[in-house]
């Protein structure tokens, strides 16, 4: 696996731990990709937040151009995140199977 931050190459039984010193918390391996929560956040709009519609596909160009990027929300970090923006992740909380609305 590629560091996303440096690049380097991490070995098998290293990641989340690149060589260098990073610890890479939100591509939790133990997470599969589609149940990842994904945002865009834009600091160039003061931290303003854009939810997609689909967590595997880029940003937007007319949203890169204001300033979003992508940012993938681990577990850990999920429950500060709700309290933060006053939201609720559906799945997190009242779809444990995998079959909700």
């Amino acid at each position: 696996m590629r560091c996303p931050d440096c690049g380097n190459e991490t070995g098998i039984g290293l990641w989340p731990w690149c060589p260098h010193g990073h610890v890479h918390h939100s591509l939790d391996p133990n997470t599969h990709p589609s149940d990842r929560v994904v945002v865009y956040e834009s600091a160039q709009e003061g931290g303003k937040i854009q939810y997609p519609g689909r967590n595997d596909v880029p940003v937007p160009e007319r949203l890169r151009q204001r300033g979003y990027v992508r940012k993938e929300i681990n577990v850990s970090e999920l429950g500060a995140f709700e309290k933060r923006h006053g939201v609720t992740n559906e799945r997190r909380h009242y779809d444990r199977n995998g079959r909700g609305i």
